[in-house]
């Protein structure tokens, strides 16, 4: 079966929503903060240098703070140093970030 657009959105969020929901499992420890909902930002970091298990998973920026608070992401990532990753996903905002 194939999936018609609005089918596709809706497979698109649950994934999404069921990441989130997945790490939300796992608390902060003594490496990291674990899951985190910060202005606009939804981050993973579990002390460990591996691209899944450190990064951004979804963004909802207004277009006037986007840049600050992504330099200051990308800064802090970059600080702690290692792999890291950001998820980029259709209803990510603003709309010009890949």
């Amino acid at each position: 079966m194939i999936l018609g657009p609005s089918q596709t959105d809706t497979v698109r969020r649950a994934v999404h929503q069921n990441m989130v929901s997945f790490w939300g499992l796992f608390p902060p420890n003594e490496n990291g903060p674990g899951l985190k909902h910060v202005d606009g930002l939804t981050t993973i970091d579990f002390g460990i240098p591996h691209p899944l298990l450190r990064g951004v998973l979804g963004s909802e920026l207004a277009q006037d703070s986007a840049d600050e608070i992504i330099e200051s992401a990308t800064s802090r990532f970059r600080k702690i140093g290692g792999p890291w990753s950001w998820i980029l996903e259709p209803d990510c905002t603003p709309n010009d970030l890949a």
